[in-house]
């Protein structure tokens, strides 16, 4: 599978909704961003863009046991921008949407843990595919087994673009078949 290096965000109105996904060195602190995707999905759940590119991290991809799992090996990394480099745009394209990730809960902690090292302001609580798909009445699922129970494409599962797209259908699949649902659930968290 063949990963990209990419420093320059697609630009897009600031409504709708953004899907995050991150390939990470480990679980905790301080285990670092070495692939990040965006996906951007309109109000009504269609895809109007897409980036996504490998992070330098500390140039580590994490080890053979981590590269068996994301495929991203050491020297993929060298010529990857660093994620301070890359903060400033992230932040300002993912400004006035609604951020989703599946399992935002690991998204977030190690986004954070980049822009607190990058001396940048921090995510607030995401919105999670997850947990949004739990509380429509389908029970917590990986993302493959979300994917396959809504008969949504994911390409390459644990590949940042792949699994981001996936997250975005799944998202838009909510969106159109549990519309009221979705609704009270941005409500609770805050989000609308």
């Amino acid at each position: 599978m063949r990963r990209e290096i990419s420093t320059v965000l697609p630009k897009v109105a600031s409504r709708g909704f953004v899907v995050i996904d991150t390939e990470t060195t480990g679980l905790h602190d301080p285990a670092r961003v070495i692939e990040l995707a965006l996906v951007f999905v309109s109000p009504l759940g269609k895809v109007e863009a897409s980036w996504t590119s490998l992070v330098r991290g500390d140039g580590s991809a994490g080890g053979s046991r981590l590269e068996k799992i994301h495929g991203i090996r050491d020297a993929d990394l060298a010529g990857a921008p660093s994620f301070a480099s890359l903060a400033p745009s992230i932040l300002q394209s993912i400004d006035g949407r609604v951020v989703f990730a599946h399992n935002s809960k690991f998204d977030r902690a190690r986004l954070n843990y980049e822009l607190t090292l990058a001396r940048r302001r921090t995510l607030p609580e995401l919105g999670c595919t997850m947990y949004l798909g739990s509380s429509l009445g389908h029970g917590i699922m990986r993302l493959g087994e979300a994917t396959e129970r809504f008969g949504i494409p994911l390409a390459g599962a644990h590949a940042a673009h792949e699994d981001a797209m996936a997250t975005a259908g799944l998202l838009a699949h909510y969106m159109k078949h549990h519309s009221d649902g979705f609704h009270s659930y941005l409500r609770r968290k805050g989000f609308a």
